[in-house]
């Protein structure tokens, strides 16, 4: 009989074992599931919140945010409104608000309102801006049904996610002027002519709005007598010449992926020469700032025909050396063959009438 009960105690044991160790593995798996779903219910809610919008938009660019909220629980619910946040990046439109009023809703009832939002002006690091959108009753935040990565989930709020694209502007001229180098990038005589060439460069993928030229040389030197502005604008070729001034080519919109060239056509006015010339061309958007790019203009005459970046001179540098290197090294021949005959002589002379007739001259 005892032996019967030790083994009873036994299988008891082992069952119990069995179910401590199913328990946990149970709850384990719960466990996990909740933490793969932050802030959600497994309750269900009563309504179903689905976002419609673009995955990317320009900086520049006005787009709809569509919410779609459909009734569920087959009840009527009375004054519900939605409300969405945008994060650093993403901004209300003109005149566009954070609430909109739905009203009441019936039984599976749906309704959709749009917000209108635009991108950052600035550059952002991160372009991918997120945004959350919250369904209230009666100022109560609701739970509600919502589709994360193709699966549903009752949370308190919808996500949704921007990606804000920008332009990116590369300006490279013709000559190129290399700071803290002392020869000047171009030289002219009296009435002499120069073109200048810039190939400007949007290699970003939105398009850049509102460019701007403007250019300016040094007055009573260089005289400007043209701008020109070529390229293929979205298959439209253009070239735009100003002889104003005062108004120089621009363009409403630069694509993305693209880049036009502009011309800049100089005459030097003046009779004498110069070393502190500079013709200046101002580059301007809504997105980025003024930025300047200058070339640096020496003019001579004919009582200064030589350049700093005349071929002659680095011609003539290597001759001035050699030539009073040569002279250097026959100065110093000559001397040492005058100290060898003066030795030799006066060795000659104290040979045959003594030291005494020696002179120390």
């Amino acid at each position: 009989m005892l032996v019967r009960l030790m083994k009873f105690n036994k299988k008891v044991k082992h069952v119990i074992l069995v179910c401590l160790f199913l328990g946990m593995i149970f709850n384990f798996h719960a466990i996990d599931g909740q933490m793969n779903i932050p802030q959600s219910s497994q309750a269900g809610a009563d309504f179903f919140l689905q976002i419609i919008t673009p995955s990317e938009m320009e900086y520049w660019e006005e787009v709809n945010i569509t919410i779609e909220v459909r009734e569920i629980s087959n009840l009527n619910h009375q004054n519900l409104s939605i409300n969405i946040t945008l994060e650093k990046g993403l901004f209300f439109a003109e005149e566009e608000v954070a609430v909109h009023d739905l009203g009441d809703f019936n039984q599976l009832e749906e309704k959709n309102t749009s917000f209108i939002i635009t991108g950052s002006q600035t550059f952002l690091t991160n372009p991918i801006v997120l945004y959350k959108v919250y369904l209230h009753k009666d100022g109560v935040r609701l739970d509600i049904d919502t589709l994360v990565e193709g699966q549903v989930y009752t949370l308190q709020y919808g996500i949704g996610s921007m990606t804000v694209q920008f332009p990116i502007l590369k300006v490279d001229s013709s000559p190129l002027e290399i700071e803290g180098f002392v020869v000047p990038r171009i030289s002219l005589l009296n009435n002499q002519e120069q073109t200048l060439t810039y190939n400007i460069s949007n290699e970003g993928v939105a398009a850049l709005r509102n460019l701007t030229f403007r250019v300016e040389v040094d007055e009573n030197v260089l005289e400007l007598t043209s701008t020109v502005l070529r390229g293929n604008i979205s298959g439209k070729m253009i070239e735009n010449v100003s002889l104003s001034s005062d108004s120089f080519p621009s363009l409403n919109l630069f694509p993305g992926n693209s880049h036009i060239l502009f011309e800049i056509n100089v005459l030097c006015i003046t009779p004498a020469a110069t070393d502190h010339s500079r013709v200046y061309l101002f580059i301007s958007s809504d997105f980025f700032d003024t930025k300047e790019y200058s070339v640096k203009v020496q003019t001579f005459d004919l009582y200064n025909p030589y350049q700093y970046d005349n071929p002659l001179v680095f011609f003539a540098w290597p001759l001035y050396i050699l030539f009073f290197t040569i002279l250097a090294i026959a100065i110093t021949i000559y001397s040492w063959k005058k100290h060898v005959r003066r030795a030799k002589k006066a060795a000659e002379l104290e040979a045959r009438y003594g030291a005494s007739y020696v002179s120390c001259d």
